[in-house]
């Protein structure tokens, strides 16, 4: 590490220090707020109590309606929100050392009036430190979303990336940067890891999803220490919101039906859900000529189950999914039953079954402090083609998380310890391989990976000044101690300009063979330089959001810049070979440089109007030579318009996306009817939907890449897929073309 580095670092680790275990710069009198909770006749009652400060608190009366506990002062923006079942709640604001006396009045039920209002679409999440992105089931209506990839057609922060046209593997790029360097949590648990990354974005169904948080850059370290470029959650159905039944069904032009159920059951302290998806393949098709089909012939099935329950003092949810899945493309007349591993008919399939499990329990130990326990694990198995190169991959993955939190003067502490453990084997096989590859044999990884962090909220000026400092250590068995900082800021100049910045180091280890699938996918020898070691950057970056609601418009605009720095990257360079890959470390100057300007308007009429526009570089300088990696557009722009009509009967969705122009993969050694262009051409898509709303059911149809535009003939040799030449990892535009589709929901409450 050089001394800029080192220097960079010893100052990040002392502001850390500073906040989390040295008392703080001005003085904070605790002083106790008491509370007592009535009918409007007198009668006690036990009520729950929200406070409403630097952050949501939520505690509970005694059976007398009495409840008093310390806070910190001095405060003026605290509210005081008291409910209880069967009576309207009621709101005040605290003074110092005095008693908030409710009176709550009993709800009376008002035969035929029926009260209706309509959810928030995507929004900013206006309380997180943060800056977080909240994409719901209102915004997943405006597109198909038929998986994890398609539920951000209608934002600009994350960026869907086909990485193996022929088996339509994706990754979910943020900030410009490879989807390896983002932190993808299922229902808060880190399970795309290894093997499962290239499959488990696209495996989560789009009506599975209940909401989407996207943040960018440095993360709270609560959940690890993988995220470099940002982090995406995904919360699958909520059993407490579920409805008693919920189907979908989708078919498209290709003849690809997929089919959803999902069965809702409540009791008193508990909740569950189970459902089902399926996925029958799309039809044989070819446009462009190149014999290889356009579609990937997708067959899943799929269960999955969520649950919850609630105690006195614990609270639990816990859910699974077993999911079987094959993954079939190639050229026209490839039958994976019959031609698998055939020198004379190229083909790719992908077979793999999966089975997640998790647990979450929560143990309220007073007022002021509980505990939480997050448990996850998968099994993973997978057997594939691609061409006469066959893959075997088994991988086992378990996750623990015990975490302490403490209220302590208002602010909130968090402690604890994570576990990861995960085991893989995969053994690649090249029994007379036309194209002379040599790295047959048997790939291991096992990793023990123990961690500790520690995470302090504060909150200052009268809460408009939010900080929040975290540090965790994590020891892995074979790379020793790793350090991860960092820091993030909300200041809040008035009360719609908010300010917000955050900075931090992220790590990860390297995957051999599925963090560039592609790679994998063409026919190119792969060199693995020696002793290869982690990949880790710093990342720092800040937003500015003003938020205005005015004469019936409302709505936010927001810009954003971050700078990544990396220590060591591991990126694959076709430039250095003729006919090979090279896999190698990398620790010179490797960056990325990323803005974006953004911002929704909510008209009065149903009209909403979304956009975004988005600058982002990434480079290496070697022996002073600047080198634009590949696969990165310069300039990405989005439009996204959406309308409901006054009886909200009819929706209509239109997004269009623009791609600037993009470095593509050096290919000047290969021979002159194999080169390749070095950019791609700029291009747009525009999509579009409407939605007809009848009750309880839904009918929806729409178009995508209404004008048709596509990248012809994406695999380079094309015409000898065996030769050394063959390769799929060319890959910068829409390869299906112009798209319909129609579909049906029909839920029950």
């Amino acid at each position: 590490m050089n001394k800029r580095r080192k220097r960079k670092l010893s100052v990040l680790l002392i502001g850390i220090f500073l906040f989390l275990f040295i008392p703080l710069v001005q003085e904070l009198r605790a002083q106790v707020i008491s509370a007592e909770v009535f009918s409007t006749g007198g009668k006690e009652l036990k009520a729950g109590i929200l406070i409403k400060g630097d952050s949501i608190i939520s505690l509970e009366t005694d059976e007398h309606g009495k409840i008093s506990f310390p806070y910190p002062y001095p405060k003026t923006g605290l509210i005081m929100i008291a409910f209880a079942p069967g009576y309207e709640s009621d709101s005040a604001r605290p003074g110092i050392d005095s008693k908030v006396v409710f009176r709550l009045q009993e709800m009376k039920e008002l035969p035929g009036v029926e009260v209706k209002a309509q959810a928030q679409a995507a929004f900013l999440e206006k309380t997180a430190v943060i800056k977080t992105e909240v994409i719901n089931r209102v915004e997943l209506k405006k597109a198909a979303c038929c998986d994890l990839a398609g539920c951000f057609e209608t934002q600009g922060t994350v960026h869907p990336q086909v990485s193996n046209v022929l088996s339509n593997s994706k990754e979910l790029r943020i900030l410009g940067l490879s989807g390896i360097y983002n932190q993808i949590l299922v229902d808060g648990a880190p399970t795309i890891l290894g093997l499962s990354f290239p499959y488990g974005v696209s495996g989560i169904p789009g009506p599975m999803v209940e909401n989407i948080y996207v943040s960018k850059g440095a993360n709270s370290v609560l959940q690890g220490f993988e995220s470099v470029s940002g982090q995406i959650n995904v919360l699958t159905t909520a059993p407490e919101n579920a409805e008693k039944l919920k189907t979908s069904f989708y078919i498209n032009q290709f003849g690809e039906k997929h089919l959803n159920a999902a069965l809702g059951f409540k009791a008193e302290n508990h909740a569950e859900v189970f459902g089902i998806h399926l996925v029958d393949p799309a039809n044989r098709r070819d446009r462009d000529g190149d014999g290889f089909l356009d579609v990937t012939r997708l067959q899943r099935k799929m269960a999955f189950m969520n649950g919850t329950w609630e105690s006195e003092n614990f609270k639990g949810e816990y859910g699974g999914r077993v999911t079987l899945e094959n993954r079939n493309s190639g050229q026209y007349d490839y039958d994976a039953g019959k031609n698998a591993g055939s020198s004379r008919i190229y083909g790719q399939t992908i077979g793999f079954h999966q089975f997640d499990g998790r647990k979450r329990l929560e143990f309220g130990i007073s007022q002021r402090q509980r505990l939480l326990l997050q448990l996850a694990g998968q099994f993973h198995r997978q057997e594939s083609w691609f061409g006469t190169l066959r893959y075997r991959g088994t991988q086992g993955l378990a996750y623990g998380n015990l975490q302490h939190e403490l209220i302590w003067n208002g602010h909130l502490l968090r402690t604890g310890f994570s576990q990861r453990w995960l085991d893989a084997s995969e053994q690649i096989s090249l029994d007379s391989d036309p194209a002379g590859r040599n790295f047959a044999g048997t790939y291991l990884k096992s990793e023990f990976i123990p961690g500790f962090f520690a995470e302090n909220t504060f909150s200052f000026r009268e809460d408009r000044l939010k900080v929040i400092t975290g540090i965790r250590a994590d020891h892995h068995n074979v790379y020793g101690w790793k350090l991860v900082p960092r820091m993030m800021l909300r200041w809040d100049l008035t009360e719609n300009s908010i300010f917000r910045a955050n900075a931090g180091r992220g790590w990860r280890t390297l995957n051999n063979f599925n963090d560039h699938v592609q790679v994998l996918s063409g026919n190119r020898n792969i060199l693995f330089g020696n002793n290869l070691a982690v990949e880790s950057a710093w990342n720092a970056g800040c937003s500015f959001t003003q938020n205005f609601d005015r004469n019936g418009f409302s709505g936010y605009l927001s810009g954003d810049f971050y700078y990544t720095d990396f220590e060591n990257q591991i990126f694959p360079d076709y430039g250095i070979r003729a006919r090979e890959v090279s896999l190698q470390n990398f620790r010179g100057i490797s960056r990325s440089l990323y803005g974006q300007l953004e911002g929704k308007v909510q008209f009065p009429g149903g009209l909403s109007v979304r956009f975004s526009y988005s600058y982002t570089e990434n480079y290496r300088e070697q022996e002073g030579i600047k080198t634009i990696l590949p696969f990165t557009p310069l300039h990405r722009g989005l439009l996204a318009l959406s309308w409901r009509s006054p009886g909200r009967k009819w929706q209509l969705d239109m997004n269009q996306h623009f791609y600037g122009s993009q470095y593509l993969p050096d290919t000047k050694l290969n021979p002159e009817i194999y080169r390749g262009p070095e950019k791609s051409p700029a291009y747009q898509m525009l999509n579009l939907q409407v939605i007809r709303f009848l009750g309880k059911t839904e009918i929806y149809a729409g178009c995508e890449n209404v004008f048709d535009f596509r990248q012809l003939r994406p695999i380079t040799a094309w015409q000898e897929p065996f030769s050394p030449w063959f390769d799929t990892a060319g890959v910068w535009g829409p390869t299906r073309g112009r798209e319909f589709y129609c579909g049906v929901r029909l839920r029950l409450e």
